[in-house]
């Protein structure tokens, strides 16, 4: 099992991808005393702090993340997209991801 990074995209426990943005402290035992899903009660950790691609953030111990692959640049847009009306850090995102702004688009600035 590969472990897990900033900057990969992930499975989250409830089937949302989404990106790895931090690492995270363990939540209190009030935050886990209140989790539907017992695995998460009951995980050691690491912890991350996780983008879902469809917007909001959500704390992830690393077992029950499953990694898909490094993100790309359009996850990061759909992100940004999801993100936007919440006004949830665009500019810090965007900041983060600058490798992927580096990434060319399929087909643009090759010869088709």
């Amino acid at each position: 099992m590969k472990s897990l990074s900033i900057g990969d995209l992930i499975v989250d426990n409830f089937g949302r991808e989404g990106i790895v943005y931090s690492k995270e402290r363990r939540p209190s035992a009030k935050w886990l005393a209140e989790q539907e899903d017992s695995r998460v009660k009951q995980s050691p950790g690491p912890w991350w702090r996780v983008l879902p691609l469809d917007g909001g953030a959500a704390i992830v111990p690393a077992e029950l993340g499953t990694f898909v692959r490094r993100a790309s640049i359009d996850d990061l847009l759909k992100l940004v997209l999801a993100q936007q009306s919440e006004h949830a850090g665009t500019v810090t995102l965007l900041e983060l991801f600058k490798a992927l702004s580096k990434q060319a688009a399929p087909g643009v600035g090759r010869d088709a």
